[in-house]
Formats: structure tokens, C-alpha cells, sequence
């Protein structure tokens, strides 16, 4: 039979899950996947390059915002995001059917004041909710900026209420894939603006490890990994990267955006 080559595809395999695992527990990042990573403080140096002048827009510095202004969330969280008044969200919450999206609650002026997020990453959302009690709905305000950033461009592209937050250019109605919401955040911003394809997955790692090694307690960090939609465990194993940590000073890291 084929018992001799199963067993040689199957510790080959076994080989290759054992050196990926490995190069997580490092935390490493090596030559050339350095070069596609920026460290926190060149992304937060790509938003004034969004400028109108600079050929950016309202709908590119609010994508930028939310995944800079506040802990970086995963791509289905703001994919899946609808606008709606505060009033009819406390209406229409206890319908299960409204929990498949996520929300941008606005009040009669279209101020954003907050975001709740029902449809995230399962293992996440099981362990939010039964340490909340609740369905595992997560909710959190907005600094100002943001909010100014997110109604400059609620209005200018005159979106309401039922509207998807970032949704298709020609049909407000309907959701990006996941793939098109991703490239969007890559390469319409980062590799355009910083001339590094930054993905969704980079921004969350340069986020984890610009903020983790700043907090002290454990109960921070945890809250940290909850406002992301994440673990401690995924932290410090999947996002952490020693070489975009700002207290490593040989990580080789070489600093890719200009001020402008």
C-alpha cells in the first residue's frame, strides 16, 4: 500500500506546522517581510498625507480613522457596519436579526457617538459575552477627531441611517467582500500614501506591539485584546513582533514615512 509515503507526507507536514510554530514563538519578522510592516509611529505619520491636496478624500481618512484612532479591529467588524440613529438602535436591539451587523449610532445631526460591534470573530465574542453577560456585543465611544473625521464624510457622500458605514462606491446599500474591504485599507491607503502595502493583519501586529509592552497589569492587556476582538494569547503569539516593539532598538526596523 501507500502506508510508507503517507508517513513521509505526514511528518513532512508535521515538520512544517513545527517551524511555522517556532517562527510565531520568536515573534519575528525577517529581511524582506520587514519591509512590507510599518512600526505605529509611520502609520499614524500617513493620515496627513490624506488631504484632499494630496489627492486623499473624506472616505479614505475615515477608513484610516477607524483602524488607527482606536484599537484596531478585524476587517468583517467595520465591512459589516451600518449607520443608524441612537433612538431606533435602542428600538430595534433585541431583534436578532440586527445583530448580524455592527453599528454606527449617530443622533439627529449625524454625529457619530459610538460603535457597537454584534459580528466579530466567534472564539472572541463567546468569551466577551459570558464575561458581560450579554450577547457578546461590544460597545465603545469615539474620540472626537474621529467622530469630526467619520461626519465630514457621512455628509459628503450624504449617507443615513440603514446605509452601510463603508459601503460599495455605487450602491451604499451593499457591503465590500472581505478580500475588496481589506485591499482598500493596503493598497488604497497604505501603499499609496507610504508606498508599503500594509495589511490588515500588519496594523493590527504594529498596533500590539507599539501598546502591549506599555501596559503593566494583566487586566489592561486583556481589556486591550477585548477592544480589538482578540485574545492574549493571539496577542503575544500571533500580532507581537519583536522588531516593530519601540523599546527594541536592534529590531532593524528603518523608519519608511516622511513627515509631511
Amino acid at each position: 500500500g501507500f502506508e510508507k509515503e503517507q508517513r513521509i507526507y505526514s511528518n513532512l507536514g508535521s515538520n512544517i506546522v513545527t517551524t511555522i510554530d517556532n517562527e510565531l514563538k520568536n515573534n519575528e519578522l525577517k529581511g524582506r517581510q520587514l519591509k512590507n510592516f510599518l512600526r505605529w509611529d509611520d502609520v499614524i505619520k500617513v493620515k496627513p498625507w490624506l488631504s484632499n491636496d494630496n489627492n486623499g478624500n473624506s472616505f479614505l481618512r475615515a477608513l484610516y480613522g477607524v483602524y488607527t484612532a482606536i484599537p484596531v479591529r478585524r476587517a468583517m467588524d467595520f465591512r459589516l457596519m451600518k449607520i443608524m440613529k441612537t433612538k431606533k438602535y435602542i428600538k430595534m436591539k433585541k431583534d436578532s436579526k440586527f445583530r448580524k451587523f455592527n453599528y454606527l449610532l449617530v443622533n439627529d445631526k449625524s454625529r457619530p457617538t459610538k460603535i457597537i460591534v454584534n459580528n466579530y470573530k466567534e472564539s472572541a465574542k463567546r468569551k466577551f459575552g459570558k464575561k458581560n453577560k450579554n450577547y457578546g456585543e461590544y460597545e465603545s465611544g469615539l474620540p472626537e477627531g474621529l467622530k469630526d473625521t467619520l461626519q465630514e464624510y457621512i455628509r459628503e457622500e450624504k449617507l443615513h441611517g440603514g446605509n452601510f458605514l463603508f459601503g460599495l462606491e455605487n450602491n451604499h446599500n451593499s457591503p465590500y467582500g472581505d478580500g475588496g474591504f481589506s485591499t482598500m485599507l493596503s493598497k488604497g491607503i497604505f501603499n499609496t500614501f507610504s508606498g508599503v502595502p500594509m495589511t490588515l493583519n500588519g496594523l493590527r501586529s504594529s498596533y500590539v506591539s507599539w501598546h502591549l509592552p506599555k501596559i503593566k497589569t494583566y487586566r489592561d492587556k486583556e481589556k486591550l485584546a477585548f477592544d480589538m476582538g482578540s485574545s492574549l494569547d493571539e496577542f503575544q503569539k500571533t500580532y507581537y513582533k519583536t522588531a516593530l516593539d519601540p523599546e527594541n532598538t536592534n529590531s532593524g526596523y528603518v523608519t519608511k514615512v516622511k513627515k509631511m
